[in-house]
């Protein structure tokens, strides 16, 4: 006897179903191969904002304490080194920027072998509120004072030449941003950039980098994209989570150098196992392997 309509039906629907099961799988094979892709997006770290937060909080309760008890005279004159630099900095004069910089340096080595770095966490914070007020005056007038310029030195300068402020010269950086500026050239001045307890966080670096790669110096894109290599490589250093090689990757390929941009992609598939980075990896690396081979 032949099927009943109903079991031929059946039978249909299930081969039809099988079917679009191995269509979906195949598909899904399909897209997960991967196939060249020129290499166009640059990674950027990923910033914790609650620690930025908390630090940002905690710099405005240093402030007030420090100007509810003064600070030690030792701690003040090493607040003054800070201003001389930035005023001969404004200034364009660089020897007594130098020389400044090198006393900032040497007062605070030793400070911290004399005090608790109380003293000197009171201080940064308070120069970081003052420069943070004196850029919202710069908002409002358009307009550099003393103290912009005693405690950011030929800051509003860079930005003009940077590309920080837009055509209507309204200021790009947000007060995050301004912050992890100015704290990490604080510890430049002081010589802390490597010394705890004055060295900036880690998402105070990421943000700080992250400002730079998102808005780099250079006057064409070629020379933009070489400062964001040195940027990537400096936070790679200190960033272990940071996708270095990925960036790097990028970079290199936008810089005509595919050879070293497949190099960089494929260390960075070679140690990752997952991750959000690893197919795009993998897609730039063919990208890149052909854009070599054509270049021979």
């Amino acid at each position: 006897m032949g099927a009943s309509p109903r079991s031929l039906a059946q039978r249909l629907e299930g081969w039809e179903l099988g079917l679009l099961a191995v269509g979906i799988a195949g598909l899904a094979v399909w897209l997960g191969l991967p196939r060249p892709v020129e290499p166009r997006l640059v990674p950027l770290p990923d910033v914790d904002r609650r620690v930025i937060a908390r630090a940002r909080v905690l710099d405005v309760e240093r402030a007030e304490r420090a100007r509810g008890a003064p600070l030690p005279f030792e701690v003040r004159a090493l607040g003054e080194e800070v201003r001389r630099q930035g005023t001969a900095a404004a200034r364009n004069d660089a020897a007594s920027a130098s020389a400044a910089h090198d006393e900032a340096r040497r007062l605070t080595r030793l400070l911290e072998q004399r005090l608790s770095a109380e003293p000197l966490h009171q201080l940064r914070a308070t120069q970081t509120q003052l420069f943070l007020e004196a850029v919202e005056r710069f908002r409002q007038t358009a307009r550099t004072d003393r103290e912009l310029d005693e405690l950011g030195g030929n800051f509003i300068e860079k930005c003009r030449a940077v590309g920080w402020l837009d055509e209507q010269g309204k200021l790009l950086l947000d007060q995050d941003e301004l912050r992890a500026l100015y704290r990490v050239r604080w510890a430049d001045l002081t010589g802390s950039l490597e010394v705890l307890p004055l060295r900036p966080s880690l998402d105070e670096f990421r943000l700080y980098y992250r400002a730079l790669l998102e808005h780099p110096e250079g006057k064409s894109p070629f020379e933009q994209d070489e400062r964001r290599l040195a940027y990537v490589s400096a936070l790679g250093r200190i960033d272990g989570e940071f996708a270095t090689d990925m960036a790097r990757g990028v970079l290199l390929s936008r810089l005509g150098r595919p050879q070293a941009a497949y190099a960089a992609f494929s260390a960075y598939a070679a140690s990752h196992e997952s991750g959000p980075w690893l197919h795009a990896a993998r897609n730039y690396a063919l990208a890149a392997l052909a854009q070599g081979q054509a270049t021979e």
